[in-house]
């Protein structure tokens, strides 16, 4: 085994590690919920399934074989994307030495091995890892038909007809990438553009001078353009035929085009830096980005700049200029760059590998090569060391996790509420929220197809007389209930007791108990700061059991308009002081912020203090009071007739 080789071998165990470390650790979010639940499908149901998706069917089909191998866990199902990733690091190498050596190609390896965004889509059961495999493989089976390498211009001379195997799997690959996903024309798109380059490229060396437009004659003649049909245009047709089935559905699908262009300079920045860093947006982003500032800061310097191959940097732009084109230059449209990962990173490599091998002709320039190799290793190293500091937070920091449903399913089914609800607001929550839950629950779909607000109401009004707690699971609320009527809803009417960002999903409970409180039982009159008034509350039970969600109405009032927004502390202490439960947020679920209170306006107030489950037997003192929203130190005073304070109890709560 040669070194290279031995080398090149270590890479991909090394790919291979960070890919499988933790995959199994975090929860299915909505995504791969729908993976997961699609894939269980029969090959025909999968081909409906996704004929009105918005992704076509080739990654499902082979996840369906995949888990019936693997299994169905998250280990599992993701494995199959990990596996896709190594094998982009294998030919990301192959790819980078077939066209400009061994070096290059284990340099933009070992950047490709620890690429954040590459990792964070190879640990995902979604076909992104798969996409760019196809992309990086195609494009090496592509090149590998330009011919020999041309020491002398540093370019390969095409051969003028490709060799059968490789016509036939270079056809089956760019079936395999339309089949995959819709963004892969823009990888043909790469391919034909190099394609074109190489051509009027062989045409001009033919001639033995610069292309013209005497030159077309001969380009038309059938010994170039042979070139140009055998190397793309044959196989590109051969893979269009065998997609013809699917067309009308992608033709559907993506609209029939683009949204609009929408190519900017921001855009375009934000892209490439994207390809370096991924979704982890950390301030160890540093450590990668600087150096190559650096590189670009002596561009002008051309004895350390390595010779250029197009094919890479077609690879990088042709894609950001389709996102462009077709309006997808949101952050969540980012991922389609996993095909353009790979060539951006060879041509980091192509800079690090030219500025290490940098020769000069005159002794006096000899500081230069220590120069080059100085720059090279300013590139490279501070690259592999923020890159590995961004897989950390990938690995550990909360903020990069996905949305916990199997957490949010198993909290729901350990309080095991003998009435409860749960509300999922997007319809595709239901794959993932069913595939972990298997409790006794009712699951309601809110809102159904952004249904208006008369006809959800109704709904939800039997819905809460009907159960006793109420779970929601809100996310993407701006494109399902961009009237947020079903979370104003219970947070007028039920009474809310917990709020938690899980990821990107806020999961909420609430209590719906048979007394409404919407009328006041205990009448109070305490000015509470300058201008407020607690008009008085009710406490509709003083007995509970751990688990319980307490309810508890506050009326308030104000004298004057309040330009300060308060939050409303409810908190549940025993007789050391110590708090033992407590609900914090916003008068009326955070609806009505006392900045927007009227002068004489009777506030109606509801809060659900949740009850520990393991909270010990025994009388606890019912605490409450208002806080400034940006110093929570600060809390207005309470005057009561026994005096002023800032914590106003309400009454004892016995814990059973």
């Amino acid at each position: 085994m040669s070194r290279n080789t031995a080398l090149a071998l270590l890479i991909l165990l090394l790919a291979t590690a960070v890919r499988f470390h933790a995959l199994g650790r975090q929860s299915f979010w909505n995504d791969e919920g729908n993976t997961a639940r699609l894939s269980e499908r029969s090959v025909r149901l999968i081909l409906e399934g996704t004929a009105s998706d918005i992704h076509p069917p080739l990654y499902y089909l082979i996840l369906s074989g995949w888990q019936k191998l693997v299994g169905t866990s998250e280990f599992a199902l993701r494995s199959f994307s990990a596996f896709a990733g190594v094998l982009t690091v294998l030919f990301t190498i192959q790819l980078g030495r077939w066209l400009d050596g061994w070096r290059v190609g284990l340099v933009a390896g070992l950047f490709t091995a620890v690429s954040p965004p590459l990792i964070y889509y190879s640990q995902e059961a979604r076909m992104y890892s798969l996409l760019g495999l196809l992309a990086v493989a195609s494009t090496y089976v592509f090149v590998q038909g330009l011919g020999t390498r041309d020491k002398g211009q540093g370019t390969r001379d095409m051969s003028p007809v490709p060799r059968p195997q490789s016509l036939i799997l270079y056809t089956l690959l760019l079936t395999a990438g339309l089949y995959t996903h819709y963004f892969f024309p823009a990888i043909i798109a790469v391919h034909g553009l190099v394609a074109v380059s190489y051509w009027l490229l062989a045409i001009s060396r033919s001639a033995r001078q610069p292309l013209s437009t005497q030159h077309l004659p001969s380009a038309l003649s059938t010994q170039y353009f042979s070139l140009l049909t055998f190397h793309f245009l044959l196989p590109t047709t051969l893979a269009l035929l065998l997609y013809a089935p699917w067309l009308p559905i992608f033709w559907r699908s993506t609209g029939g085009g683009g949204a609009g262009w929408s190519l900017t300079g921001p855009f375009t920045a934000e892209a490439l830096f994207w390809l370096l860093v991924g979704p982890i947006q950390h301030i160890d982003f540093i450590w990668v980005v600087l150096p190559l500032l650096f590189t670009f800061a002596v561009r002008r310097m051309t004895f350390i700049w390595p010779p250029r191959r197009g094919v890479f940097y077609a690879g990088v732009f042709v894609p950001i200029l389709f996102m462009g084109a077709a309006g997808s230059v949101q952050p969540q449209h980012f991922k389609f760059l996993t095909t353009a990962v790979p060539p951006f990173l060879l041509i980091v490599a192509l800079r690090v590998v030219g500025l290490w091998e940098l020769r000069v002709t005159r002794q006096r320039d000899a500081y230069l090569v220590w120069f080059g190799r100085f720059a090279a290793t300013l590139l490279a190293v501070p690259m592999l060391v923020g890159m590995g500091l961004l897989l950390r937070q990938l690995y550990t920091n909360p903020t990069y996790f996905r949305a916990d449903y199997r957490g949010m399913a198993a909290e729901i089914t350990a309080e095991a509420h003998p009435n409860a609800a749960v509300i999922l607001n997007a319809p595709n929550q239901w794959e993932v929220f069913t595939y972990y839950y298997k409790g006794t629950a009712e699951v309601y779909p809110f809102p159904r197809f952004a249904a208006p607000p008369e006809q959800l109401i109704p709904e939800l009004e039997q819905m809460a007389a009907e159960h006793g707690r109420i779970y929601a699971l809100f996310w993407g609320e701006a494109g399902f209930d961009p009237q947020r009527t079903v979370e104003s809803w219970l947070d007028a009417n039920a009474f809310k007791a917990r709020e938690e960002w899980r990821g990107d999903v806020r999961f909420v409970s609430y209590a719906v108990p048979p007394q409404t409180g919407d009328e006041m039982v205990t009448q109070l009159g305490y000015p509470v700061g300058e201008a407020i008034t607690l008009a008085g509350y009710t406490l509709p039970q003083t007995a509970a059991r751990p688990g319980d969600i307490l309810p508890l109405t506050l009326f308030w009032e104000t004298a004057a308009p309040i330009s300060e927004r308060y939050k409303v502390f409810v908190h549940l202490v025993n007789f050391e002081g110590v708090l033992v439960a407590q609900r914090d947020g916003e008068p009326v679920g955070n609806l009505r912020p006392t900045s927007s209170w009227v002068v004489g306006e009777a506030i109606l107030d509801k809060h659900g203090l949740f009850l520990p489950a393991d909270l010990p037997a025994g009388d606890y003192a019912l605490l409450v009071g208002l806080y400034d929203l940006t110093d929570p130190a600060r809390r207005l005073p309470i005057t009561t007739a026994a005096g002023v304070v800032d914590a106003l109890q309400l009454g004892i709560v016995s814990v059973e």
